[in-house]
């Protein structure tokens, strides 16, 4: 099994509220991350964008907008990623992961070890990987 977690090296407190399509409300400050995701949303900052190339089949990606009103920001540094292949604890040792792969899990954001190295390739610095299942609590 060559399946990741991925996630932000650090924790934000920012949290997003849909307000439309493709549009999004800060309701809760904190630092802007390149990954932001909660169970109904997975966003990721542009720089990263290029590493999904190929991948249409597995995922749609939309840009969107995100806007603080009180410190009156409008933020389009974002894409939304809409994953069409999920995860789960017990699945994950029979699951397929050669080649360039992505799941979702509730909030969470599986790779495999082939999209792993491309993500060490570019500008997408601040994340960090853990094998499987193993960075969760049992």
């Amino acid at each position: 099994m060559d399946i990741w977690h991925i996630e932000n090296d650090s924790f934000t407190s920012l949290t997003l509220r849909r307000t439309g399509l493709q549009k999004f409300d800060v309701v809760q400050q904190g630092p802007y991350k390149i990954l932001l995701t909660n169970p109904h949303y997975i966003l990721i900052d542009k720089s990263c964008i290029t590493l999904f190339d190929g991948m249409a089949e597995q995922l749609d990606s939309k840009p969107v907008q995100i806007i603080d009103r009180i410190l009156q920001t409008n933020n389009d540094r974002y894409v939304e990623l809409d994953l069409k292949r999920s995860i789960e604890p017990f699945s994950i040792h029979s699951m397929d992961s050669r080649g360039l792969k992505i799941w979702k899990y509730d909030e969470s954001v599986f790779v495999s070890g082939e999209l792993k190295e491309r993500f060490m390739t570019l500008p997408c610095t601040g994340l960090k990987f853990n094998l499987g299942f193993s960075g969760f609590a049992s």
